[in-house]
């Protein structure tokens, strides 16, 4: 009856975990939402659960009931929550991730792209990458096959775009990165990057050096694709830098920054889609609460 008790008070415990979780948003911080509804089935799974076995020990007293004083049904139930109530920490042990990537986990990690020395001058976003990241076929990078559509941060295609009188200076157009089109913007450059050269940008990230064997810094974000073990760091290059990173104020590198400038095309070989983008201003900030990209 005790033992009985005890998986009740574990499954109820687990339930409500489980749901606090998904119902909380923190699930983000750990798998892909994509995964959402795979926790929301544990949790009611966990819950159903935790009704058979309480029907189980209702079942089993039955018998006992009508000449039971009452303590004796209540007296392993206040045993089985005493020793669950004990234990519960260690159901947030098991949880994965115990605290968001910062900027830490993003200078030892490495920048995923082609390596300098093996890749030909303006070499591609997603070379180093695992091919879950970089099949042309698969969803979350929209595919080579889909039109061009305007998207925040980046103007449809030129055939797409509207008609510019003659005579008139063609506007150019600020890239300007953010959680939603952050990836989108990549995959542009890496297709087109002629499009980008000249155009004004803005991106936040944090400022990482650059994978084993290049130099120079990156502004780059967590992209996840499964869950955080699964994380890789994508970027842009950027240039200009020094300016900033001095003084008792200085930016460090691992530290979240906004940069602001223009791309120009790279001289080094090997930066991916052969731009990178020479800042003219660059602040540190509060890192969001979230600062993963998840590859939809």
């Amino acid at each position: 009856m005790g033992v009985n008790a005890v998986k009740l008070v574990y499954l109820v415990a687990l339930a409500l975990l489980t749901g606090w979780i998904a119902d909380s948003g923190r699930a983000e911080l750990y798998i892909h939402p994509r995964f959402f509804p795979a926790l929301a089935a544990a949790a009611w799974t966990l819950a159903a659960l935790a009704c058979f076995q309480a029907a189980r020990i209702v079942r089993e007293r039955r018998d006992v009931w009508p000449s039971s004083s009452g303590r004796q049904l209540l007296q392993p139930l206040a045993a089985g929550a005493r020793y669950g109530l004990l234990t519960l920490p260690i159901l947030f042990a098991l949880l994965p991730g115990a605290q968001v990537l910062g900027g830490d986990d993003a200078v030892h990690g490495s920048l995923h792209h082609a390596q300098a020395k093996e890749a030909p001058a303006g070499g591609g976003f997603f070379s180093g990458l695992q091919a879950p990241f970089r099949h042309s076929e698969l969803p979350w990078f929209g595919g080579a096959r889909q039109p061009q559509t305007d998207r925040e941060g980046v103007p449809a295609a030129q055939g797409d775009a509207p008609a510019v009188r003659e005579g008139a200076p063609a506007k150019i157009e600020p890239v300007l990165f953010d959680e939603k089109n952050f990836l989108s913007i990549l995959l542009e450059i890496n297709r087109d990057p002629d499009r980008f050269v000249g155009r004004p940008v803005e991106i936040s990230g944090f400022l990482v050096d650059a994978p084993a064997g290049g130099e120079g810094l990156y502004i780059g974000r967590y992209v996840i694709n499964c869950c955080v073990a699964d994380r890789v760091i994508m970027g842009v290059a950027v240039e200009n830098t020094e300016r900033w990173m001095k003084g008792e104020d200085k930016i460090k590198v691992g530290d979240w920054v906004k940069g602001t400038g223009v791309f120009q095309r790279a001289r080094r070989p090997g930066t991916p889609g052969g731009l990178i983008v020479s800042l003219k201003g660059m602040v540190a900030e509060t890192p969001p609460r979230n600062p993963y990209i998840y590859a939809e």
